[in-house]
């Protein structure tokens, strides 16, 4: 029940509570997977991302590769690593897409880049996003929680998780509907 500011994960809003409360009970209640995010810093085991994971800057040049191929050097202030879930969070506020709900991708959006051809990047299922720290500090973030430093050459590596979320949801909840109930 959405009973916050914005409510897009909600399934329902508070004058839609009664009815809700006796679909559920009915049996009316589905429950909906979202693939979450693999983060790892390093070789250490990797964390894990519902929404989506920041990496924030103390000093700008930050290097994105993908797969292993160097793609570019980024002059940014950070990253935003976002699930379809987390598409339209954070993600969405810095200028990325909204990204259907049951899309086997992640986006990589540019934190106040320093270039207008820097824009957000849709990973595919399969592929690795390297964030290499060149000789800076940096903050990560995974889903809101407190911070941790990444000390400087640092690497980050994300992908998919194998991993989901579970969120129940009653029988008439659309995604698409949740947008533009939300959003428009």
């Amino acid at each position: 029940v959405n009973l916050g500011k914005v409510g897009f994960m909600s399934g329902m809003l508070p004058e839609e509570l009664e009815t809700g409360v006796e679909k559920v009970i009915g049996g009316g209640l589905e429950v909906q997977e979202y693939r979450m995010l693999d983060v790892r810093v390093g070789d250490e085991e990797p964390g894990l991302a519902a929404n989506d994971a920041v990496l924030i800057k103390k000093r700008p040049h930050q290097l994105i590769s993908i797969g292993g191929e160097e793609l570019f050097a980024f002059r940014c202030d950070g990253f935003i690593a976002a699930t379809p879930l987390g598409s339209t969070a954070y993600a969405l506020s810095a200028g990325g897409p909204i990204i259907s709900g049951d899309a086997g991708c992640y986006v990589l959006v540019p934190i106040a880049p320093h270039a207008l051809v820097s824009r957000p990047l849709v990973l595919g299922e399969d592929q690795v996003a390297e964030l290499e720290l060149v000789g800076r500090e940096a903050l990560l973030s995974l889903d809101g929680a407190e911070p941790r430093e990444i000390p400087a050459d640092g690497r980050v590596e994300i992908r998919l998780s194998s991993e989901s979320v579970r969120i129940g949801r009653t029988e008439d909840w659309s995604w698409w509907r949740a947008v533009r109930r939300t959003f428009l």
